[in-house]
């Protein structure tokens, strides 16, 4: 599969959640777990509150190579927050992205430093590499909403605003590069005030897909 068509085709999924919560403390933690419809947990999903704004983020991310994969899989930050791509590996690297408008490359040589990069607009940027086509990663460029990202259990616990009141409602996005097929769905939850741990079922299966990446860059600057 073409990197090019990967970005086009990827699997954006939002599930837009109004959960009613009714007498639940004032900055209270949300404990969520994210489930595909087998009941598999999904890993690396992305969750964002639209309606909640959180400070700038300064502090630098890091989107590392390490055995010839990105590390992390997926990297969430802010529009223009500074993101170093160093290489870790003992080989070559040439990172690349067609995720317009934000695209780029950057030819990392072992134990060399390229300059950081900032990302001016929102979305996701699928990253490549010229030299192994099997690496991709993914960058989640948030407009400065409240985000947080599952673990390998497909969990997170994140600390709500103190403008949270009771019976408020709560809008969440959540996005998921591998979640197929590509949809929007609607889902209200009705929580009972002395609960704080929730379940999100998402109505689609993971597709666990091996990457064919074959770019344009190879013919421009080969090997």
């Amino acid at each position: 599969m073409l990197l090019k068509n990967r970005q086009i085709n990827r699997q954006i999924v939002t599930a837009f959640v109004v959960i009613l919560m009714s007498q639940i403390p004032i900055a209270k933690a949300l404990d969520l777990k994210i489930l595909d419809k087998n009941g598999t947990p999904v890993a690396n999903a992305v969750v964002s509150f639209p309606e909640i704004k959180v400070a700038e983020q300064t502090a630098l991310a890091i989107m590392d190579q390490i055995d010839k994969q990105f590390a992390p899989y997926v990297l969430v930050v802010q529009k223009n927050q500074m993101v170093d791509f160093p290489n870790s590996d003992a080989v070559r690297h040439h990172v690349y992205s067609f995720s317009s408008p934000n695209q780029f490359e950057i030819q990392l040589f072992s134990g060399s430093e390229a300059k950081p990069l900032s990302f001016k607009n929102e979305g996701v940027v699928v990253l490549g590499c010229n030299i192994h086509d099997n690496m991709i990663g993914y960058i989640y460029i948030n407009g400065g909403e409240l985000t947080a990202m599952t673990d390998t259990l497909g969990e997170l616990s994140i600390p709500l605003p103190d403008d949270i009141k009771s019976a408020a409602e709560v809008e969440l996005s959540v996005w998921h590069p591998e979640l197929s097929p590509m949809q929007t769905k609607r889902v209200t939850v009705r929580l009972p005030g002395n609960t704080k741990n929730h379940s999100i079922t998402l109505p689609f299966g993971l597709e666990i897909a091996k990457p064919e990446l074959n770019t344009g860059f190879k013919k421009k600057f080969g090997n």
